[in-house]
């Protein structure tokens, strides 16, 4: 006898509860013990034993994965995260053409652009960065005798291509969920289903991506770039998995009408709170990238940036929540920068922004609680840890860059850097949700007590109508239908299975069973939203408010004494906010105009203008005063040439200083200097000023070969001690320019012009000048007339017996003695030394017992000495004859 107690054959899944009957014959069940035969005449035979699964309608539910209708739901979700890659990919090749130097080095080593092959492999390849895969590039030399290889790799995660494709992923999931009217038994098997949607489409993710390479070949060895295909594998599978059961479980919950538990509720309002958030920052971020690529006229900033705007959104909701971001490279010390170390003040748009954002989210977030009569404390912990949780996980590297690089060769060296977040950024960001989950508990009734329209913005009139009634928001469809009133069927046991589970989710068993609330008020009646009795209590005059079966006061809006008192008070905070915005915003325009460059720019007009002195009291040379007689007005102004200023402009700002590039040209060549600026003290508090501390000088070397002092200009410098003949040297400084440099003249010396040419540059020559003087023809006159009477006196008596007389005229017995031939010029001669021409002197002795007739006897006389300087007159000194 067949049991009452047996449940009938379970529904095919694939059919609609309402459609045809099922044609599979129910088996029969016999009572225990009774073998029923099959045909006439055939013996009762026992039957097999069989093993039923533990739960055959999860089994069936994940069997569904593989049948047609899961296989297009699994191609549809792959399509979807391929056409979020693809266009990231798109994008990021489209930035790097738009370079504006106008080539990556790419395609003239892998042939990038040059053929079709190429240009599918870079697509494939930028679709894997675009995906999370990041960069692996691989490099060989082989030179014969030195050979060597490298690697490098960089890791990014573009949290803007992997928000398209989550986005896709989830709307593809619910609507075919929605088609298909199929739910899962249990969340196992829904995890196990997105586990394997999310399988199935990283694995065609990798293997789309994995074997793309970008490579070339040298004479000494070769290149290659691709991505990874693990880290692909990784984020893609997270990217779907997740999402899509996420999703599936939220529609899931809506049709079966089941409560959702207290962190269900907490990753909600999380995800509301950081979508809110993060997408202004990312409305924030596309400004940013349009005013950057107008400001490098090129589209490349713009193409670039939207595949990382999730990761712009990042930074800027960490900055403007006080964190800060940081970069380090190896074993170097890491730098942090917070939104106080932006210049000008412009990380303060961050704080603004992070502030509204949180503002906007706490009432978001407090419109889809359920409104008490007093805050619920115990229900505000749960999402900051959520948010505390997400946070972690960009912290983590998913936000950031990290790039390492090694080279293989006689040595190895190896290192590598990251940019990303600073580790107090996760506890300032669950500190920010700790106070959107606390001010939602008040908010929403402060906004709806300034003004109740003003409530809907923040959240619809369905939501609003819930909160106002203390209901939970209201569910898109009634339990077990879809929003079309088609009806959802389950996932059944096979015909026979005593688990097998009834068609229609009118009351699913495995669901928990919903509190019983008060039936909330028809969407299409916002009878709160009227202007309350004469009783105040904002209920509709003569009835009973919708409140009461809440068990809640109705929220009253404000007397219009209050709410003028309201107003009044926030539109003094507005004005004197809106004066505060407009001053910040007219002194950060002032001090914008205020560019470091000036203070450079007025330094530089200066020298070309040839006011060294006014150039002295706007920066201090810094020098003794000694040293300061070449820069004055008369020596600059008498320059042959000054410097012409081409263009100033500033590179860098910090707090502190800023950085100056300016470009000059000196007689017709270009020079270029960076200037540190630093900040002066403010005027009126507010206005910054700039000086320039350094001043620009140029130290040069003056060289004088037997001259005491030469001439820049009309300035005499000496050298100090000088002994004539002396070469001598002295440094000096002046501003650049190109000066005429010479020696003093006299009747007896002449002083080569040269020129100094000092320019103020890292690539300018040493400026030296060398001045060098020759004897004129008085000083050699007047030094040949002092030799030739110095002959003239060795043949005169006494002074014939001098001892710089030659040899032959120092002779008391002598009969004649006479200048046959006087020097008449010189074999050599300087300042301080010469060497006369040959003279000949001529002498006769006297007559004696041996010789009654001696003859006239000549000899040749060279004449050498030395000269000085006295009382501006050349004097021979230190003479010496030489002859028989």
């Amino acid at each position: 006898m067949e049991s009452s107690e047996t449940p009938g054959p379970g529904p095919d899944p694939r059919r609609i509860p309402g459609g045809a009957p099922d044609e599979t014959p129910a088996s029969p069940v016999h009572d225990q013990g009774i073998w029923a035969p099959q045909h006439p005449g055939q013996q009762p035979q026992p039957p097999l034993p069989t093993r039923a699964p533990r739960n055959p309608a999860v089994a069936l539910y994940v069997r569904e994965v593989f049948s047609s209708r899961g296989i297009a739901t699994i191609a549809w979700i792959a399509g979807s995260v391929l056409a979020a890659g693809t266009l990231g990919a798109i994008l990021l090749l489209a930035a790097l053409a738009a370079a504006p130097s106008g080539s990556t080095g790419l395609g003239d080593s892998a042939g990038f652009g040059a053929d079709f092959g190429q240009a599918i492999a870079a697509l494939l390849v930028a679709i894997g960065v675009a995906l999370g895969g990041g960069l692996a590039f691989d490099a060989n030399v082989d030179a014969g005798l030195f050979s060597a290889s490298g690697r490098a790799s960089l890791g990014i995660v573009p949290l803007g291509v992997l928000a398209v494709a989550v986005t896709g992923a989830v709307v593809v999931a619910r609507l075919r969920l929605r088609r298909d009217r199929l739910l899962a038994p249990t969340l196992g098997a829904e995890a196990a289903r997105a586990a394997i949607e999310g399988g199935f489409v990283a694995l065609a993710m990798t293997l789309l991506t994995a074997f793309a390479s970008l490579g070339g070949t040298a004479e000494f060895g070769g290149v290659s770039l691709r991505t990874r295909a693990g880290l692909v594998l990784v984020t893609v599978f997270l990217s779907v998995a997740v999402p899509v059961f996420l999703a599936r479980t939220a529609l899931r919950r809506t049709v079966t009408g089941a409560v959702d538990g207290t962190w269900t509720v907490a990753l909600r309002e999380a995800g509301l709170a950081l979508s809110i958030q993060l997408g202004a920052f990312a409305a924030a971020g596309s400004v940013l990238l349009v005013i950057a690529s107008a400001r490098s006229e090129s589209v490349a900033p713009l193409l670039a940036g939207l595949p990382l705007l999730g990761n712009l959104a990042v930074a800027g909701a960490a900055l403007g929540q006080f964190g800060g971001l940081s970069a380090g490279a190896g074993s170097f010390g890491g730098v942090s920068v917070t939104a106080f170390d932006i210049p000008d003040g412009h990380g303060w748009w961050a704080v603004v922004i992070a502030v509204l954002g949180l503002a906007v989210a706490a009432v978001a977030v407090g419109l889809r609680r359920r409104r008490t009569a007093r805050p619920a404390w115990g229900r505000t912990w749960q999402m900051p840890l959520v948010v505390f949780a997400v946070w972690c996980v960009f912290a983590f590297g998913v936000a950031g860059v990290a790039a390492e690089g090694e080279i293989l060769a006689a040595l190895s060296f190896g290192g590598g850097g990251a940019i990303g977040l600073t580790w107090p950024t996760p506890f300032l960001a669950g500190i920010g949700a700790a106070l959107v989950s606390v001010g939602a508990e008040f908010l929403p009734l402060a906004v709806y007590r300034m003004n109740p329209a003003l409530l809907a913005a923040f959240g619809g009139r369905r939501t609003v109508q819930a909160w106002l009634t203390g209901a939970a928001p209201a569910s898109t469809s009634p339990a077990g239908t879809a929003p079309g009133g088609m009806p959802w069927t389950a996932a059944s046991a096979p015909p026979g299975s005593a688990t097998a589970a009834p068609p229609a989710y009118a009351a699913p068993a495995y669901a928990a069973p919903a509190p019983q609330t008060a039936p909330a008020a028809p969407a299409d009646a916002m009878p709160t939203l009227q202007r309350p009795g004469p009783g105040g209590s904002g209920a509709p005059a003569g009835g009973s408010h919708p409140f009461a079966a809440a068990g809640i006061p109705a929220p009253a809006p404000m007397s219009p004494r209050a709410k003028t008192g309201l107003v009044v008070a926030l539109s003094s905070v507005g004005f004197v906010a809106l004066l505060a915005v407009g001053t910040a915003v007219t002194v950060a325009m002032i001090n914008q105009s205020r560019d470091p460059a000036g203070a450079v720019g007025e330094y530089l007009a200066l020298l070309e203008q040839g006011e060294a002195e006014r150039a002295n009291e706007l920066v201090d040379p810094g020098i003794r005063t000694s040293e300061r007689a070449l820069l004055t007005d008369e020596v600059l102004g008498a320059a042959e040439h000054r410097i012409v200023v081409e263009s100033v402009e500033t590179t860098s700002r910090t707090e502190s200083g800023a950085n100056v590039h300016a470009v000059y040209s000196l007689d017709g060549e270009r020079f270029e200097i960076d200037l540190p600026v630093a900040r002066g003290p403010k005027e009126l508090l507010l206005l910054e000023t700039w000086r320039l501390e350094e001043p620009l000088l140029v130290s040069a070397t003056l060289a004088g070969d037997g001259v005491p002092s030469v001439l820049v200009g009309d300035t005499e410098i000496g050298f100090g001690a000088f002994d004539a003949g002396e070469y001598a040297t002295r440094d000096i400084t002046v501003y650049p320019g190109v000066y005429s440099v010479t020696g003093a003249t006299s009747d007896y010396v002449r002083a080569s012009v040269v020129e100094l040419r000092a320019a103020a540059s890292a690539t300018a020559a040493p400026a030296v000048a060398e001045v060098t003087v020759e004897p004129s023809g008085a000083f050699e006159q007047a030094v040949l007339e002092q030799v030739q009477s110095r002959i003239t006196k060795c043949v005169e008596i006494p002074t014939n017996m001098d001892d710089v007389c030659p040899y032959v005229t120092r002779n008391t017995d002598l009969a004649e003695m006479r200048v046959v031939a006087q020097a008449e010029g010189f074999a050599s001669i300087s300042l301080t030394r010469f060497e006369a021409s040959p003279a000949k002197i001529a002498v006769r002795a006297n007559p004696s017992s041996w010789d009654e007739d001696p003859e006239l006897r000549e000899s040749d006389v060279t004449v050498n000495g030395g000269i000085e300087f006295v009382d501006g007159k050349p004097v021979v000194t230190e003479l010496w004859m030489g002859g028989w």
